[in-house]
């Protein structure tokens, strides 16, 4: 097995926790602007396109299976971050990121149900820990959270969205590094920004880069392209089951800056969970 995966997947959960975090800042202090959406992806789309011409070579052929799949990513991309900035307006973030992360159950029937991988006993041990660290943090939240009754089937419809469509992400690229013969990560990334770019700017029309929510948004979508570039080489080279879990369990970054930053409540559940979190990710790279 090739193990640069490891590199690749660690690198994009730090990413891709510190992008959540930027999601919480907006949602908190600029009420959920989708002018940081809309900035992220431009952003994204601009860097991903320059990655994808550094990369690119005349003698390749260009893949239009490739295309079609960056669309499909683009869309349910689009989809779970809408839904996402819009669920974080209701309620605690770390509540949205611990629910988010159970998605992980997607990928994972999908590894060891349709492609069959192998379990080593470090790898099983390290996937029982974090699936155990992400139910309890999100039991306990669900316990103690206070969510208008108004609110919580709009709520939970907008996690439910990202839930699933973010969850077919890593299931897609998976599957297409698999089963397309001149499948392009650098491609496919490109034409995944460039769509959900294009989606939002049909729904808004307008946006501002210079707004502060789009400042915001500047600094996300550089987090976004690299963090997903190097997320999909991770399940090329690497097992869908432990990459999934490794980047899911990025959920840990936004609990610890909502824990120190916006003085939310600190339980013995949650510091056990911060503690466990990186002794699964040592024991899933074992």
């Amino acid at each position: 097995m090739n193990y640069v995966w490891i590199i690749f997947a660690l690198t994009a959960f730090t990413l891709f926790g510190f992008n959540r975090v930027l999601f919480i800042v907006n949602s908190r202090f600029h009420e959920a602007n989708l002018d940081f959406l809309h900035t992220l992806y431009l952003i994204a789309t601009l860097i991903s396109f320059s990655i994808y011409l550094v990369e690119f070579s005349i003698t390749k052929i260009l893949s239009i299976t490739s295309i079609l799949v960056g669309i499909s990513l683009g869309v349910l991309s689009l989809t779970g971050s809408i839904s996402l900035n819009y669920a974080l307006r209701n309620v605690s973030p770390v509540l949205a990121n611990c629910i988010i992360g159970l998605n992980v159950v997607i990928p994972l029937a999908i590894a060891f149900i349709i492609l069959k991988e192998n379990l080593t006993g470090n790898t099983l041990l390290g996937l029982i820990i974090s699936i155990i660290v992400i139910i309890l943090s999100t039991l306990e939240e669900l316990k103690h959270a206070r969510i208008e009754h108004s609110d919580k089937l709009s709520y939970l419809a907008y996690v439910f969205i990202t839930f699933t469509t973010w969850g077919m992400l890593s299931v897609i690229v998976k599957l297409s590094s698999i089963y397309i013969s001149n499948f392009d990560v650098y491609l496919t990334t490109f034409t995944m920004f460039l769509t959900s770019f294009t989606g939002l700017t049909i729904i808004r029309r307008r946006f501002s880069i210079f707004s502060e929510s789009g400042k915001i948004g500047v600094i996300a979508g550089f987090l976004s392209s690299v963090g997903t570039l190097l997320c999909m080489l991770a399940y090329v080279y690497g097992p869908l089951s432990l990459v999934a879990l490794t980047i899911r369990l990025n959920f840990s970054i936004p609990v610890l800056y909502s824990l120190i930053y916006l003085k939310e409540r600190v339980t013995k559940l949650k510091l056990c969970s911060l503690i466990l979190t990186p002794f699964a990710l040592v024991l899933m790279s074992l």
